[in-house]
């Protein structure tokens, strides 16, 4: 995460990914962030834990190729992704 105003970098994570990170989504009160990579994982993060912690809330697996793309429904409970294995689903 950085702070765009003065490019100073707060925090600096890959969490339980392996690989490179190909997605990344905010939800819309800005509490969560979700990250998509190479390994085909989605990892949710809530905010301040990830900025104090350096702690992920939950990893979802189910995917058979890299994630290329997360949106977060606009109440925050679900997250919709797609990746490299033509798949789309829906978490909540």
């Amino acid at each position: 995460l950085w702070r765009v105003l003065d490019r100073g970098t707060l925090k600096e994570s890959q969490g339980p990914h392996k690989g490179h990170l190909w997605a990344c989504a905010f939800s819309e009160d800005q509490k969560y962030v979700a990250t998509g990579g190479h390994d085909g994982w989605i990892v949710i993060w809530d905010v301040d834990l990830m900025l104090t912690r350096n702690k992920e809330l939950m990893v979802l697996e189910g995917h058979r190729g890299a994630i290329f793309s997360l949106f977060f429904s606009p109440d925050s409970k679900r997250v919709v992704s797609c990746a490299s294995d033509r798949s789309a689903r829906v978490w909540a």
